[in-house]
């Protein structure tokens, strides 16, 4: 094979053509030999964590978010390091109960190999599964701050520490112990309209059709690379074809942006609004405030000050991005 034959293969094709290797000739079989167990110990950690049916070429950016952490964990369990503390924030995020379990998997097949692994986690199967847990709390912010309890789950699901003292309150607990939940609707929305999508195909995605209906709280779901993100934005960029920008969407179809794929709807859409992943602001300095733009509110209320007008300061004066606002402040305070 060619090397973009090669790559064009799944995870799992490339590790089968590895392990039948008839087909290698006489002079590049010492080099194949000497790769050929690295190769396959690799594709079989990729494998473990569900990603055998990823071509080697797929652009990461293509990737969806469970993908692309399970990725960044099969590289780190294929080094087959010992002595390590590996430290994860979150790693189920984006995972669907199935591909946690595969997590799971993973994890203690790190910490059997000698390794400590420090989780940061919300997810029950994650916490259930942990040898030690450290419960911080009881809120957020300033209500923050505070260890309620460290030991293990037995007697974090307990009344007490083990000491004889009563544990501190934790929301935590009681979701684990079935004291707290989410509540199930008692009645859904039937909506105030349908917006379809037909004949879609962009990578696993062949041929499909999806209906969401509007004015209600749509879910898409399934297994982590089942193809979710693909088909929610997707949606959105045929949506954004058919002229939401001009506030005028009903009862249009396009071809535009996914070769034969139409999208209709007979109810106006005046927008779409994508929000995703990707970190917020676009520069260092960006923060909540700025993001939101409540930053902008305060800017226009220290401009509109009777310092700020006699000596025509702008609002820009005041922004976090312009050379000198620091001093500007300072002397429109004083």
């Amino acid at each position: 094979m060619t090397i973009a034959q090669a790559a064009a293969q799944s995870i799992d094709g490339f590790r089968t053509w590895f392990e039948h290797d008839e087909d290698v000739g006489g002079g590049v079989r010492p080099l194949f030999d000497a790769i050929k167990t690295q190769v396959i110990s690799r594709c079989r950690v990729l494998q473990q964590l569900g990603l055998g049916y990823l071509t080697i070429d797929r652009e990461a950016t293509t990737l969806s978010s469970g993908e692309a952490q399970r990725i960044r964990l099969a590289r780190i369990a294929g080094i087959g390091l010992r002595g390590v503390r590996y430290v994860l924030d979150e790693p189920s995020v984006g995972l669907h109960q199935r591909d946690t379990g595969r997590l799971l998997d993973l994890l203690r097949a790190l910490r059997d190999e000698g390794n400590t692994v420090l989780v940061v986690e919300h997810d029950d199967q994650v916490v259930r599964e942990a040898d030690w847990i450290v419960d911080v709390g009881p809120g957020a912010g300033e209500e923050g701050g505070e260890i309620l309890f460290s030991g293990p789950l037995d007697r974090f699901l307990g009344v007490d520490d083990g000491s004889g003292a009563r544990l501190l309150e934790s929301r935590t607990r009681g979701f684990l112990r079935g004291e707290e939940r989410i509540e199930i609707p008692e009645r859904r929305r039937s909506g105030r309209g349908a917006l379809t999508v037909r004949s879609l195909s962009k990578h696993n995605l062949e041929n499909v059709s999806a209906t969401f209906l509007l004015g209600a709280f749509n879910v898409v779901t399934g297994v982590s690379g089942a193809g979710k993100s693909t088909l929610v934005d997707e949606t959105r960029r045929l949506v954004e074809a058919c002229g939401t920008r001009r506030s005028v969407f009903a009862a249009r179809t396009t071809t535009q942006s996914s070769g034969d794929a139409s999208v209709e709807t007979f109810e106006p859409v005046d927008k779409v609004i994508d929000i995703d992943q990707a970190p917020i602001g676009r520069t260092p300095r960006s923060n909540p405030a700025t993001y939101a733009g409540l930053s902008d509110r305060v800017r226009d209320l220290i401009a509109s000050q009777p310092v700020a007008l006699e000596r025509r300061y702008e609002k820009g004066r005041f922004s976090f991005n312009v050379k000198g606002a620091g001093a500007t402040r300072a002397k429109a305070q004083a």
